[in-house]
């Protein structure tokens, strides 16, 4: 069976999880970036959060990206996804008081408003 490129990468075809692994790959791997400078840079995994939005390794990824880059705010929120989606309660509640901490701004508050939704409906499953 020929193999088609999703994102450089090569992806069987008619491959559902194929590509899923592929993107995955892709956010994961090290970008070669040259010292001082981030690999995994943000834009690049905000292009596979749109892909895998419940991927909890990407976000993971992501929020150490974030948190390099100083955004301390939106790193907690992405932890706080990770852990939701990794199903560990603990590191959940603790990374979402740490995100609620560090809104400040409109756009930080909104987004903390949507991880707000995500976490109160996880939580419910867990309080189960």
């Amino acid at each position: 069976q020929s193999q088609r490129e999703e994102h450089g990468v090569p992806v069987p075809n008619g491959s559902v999880q194929g590509h899923r692994h592929a993107v995955h790959r892709l956010a994961l791997a090290d970008d070669g970036a040259d010292a001082g400078q981030q690999p995994l840079g943000g834009f690049r995994l905000r292009r596979v959060l749109r892909h895998l939005p419940e991927d909890a390794e990407v976000h993971e990824a992501y929020a150490r990206s974030l948190g390099n880059a100083g955004r301390t705010a939106d790193a907690y929120r992405h932890l706080t996804y990770s852990a939701i989606y990794a199903n560990r309660k603990k590191q959940a509640e603790r990374y979402f008081r740490q995100a609620k901490e560090r809104a400040s701004t409109p756009e930080e508050k909104r987004a903390l408003a949507r991880l707000e939704t995500v976490y109160k409906e996880r939580k419910e499953i867990w309080d189960k």
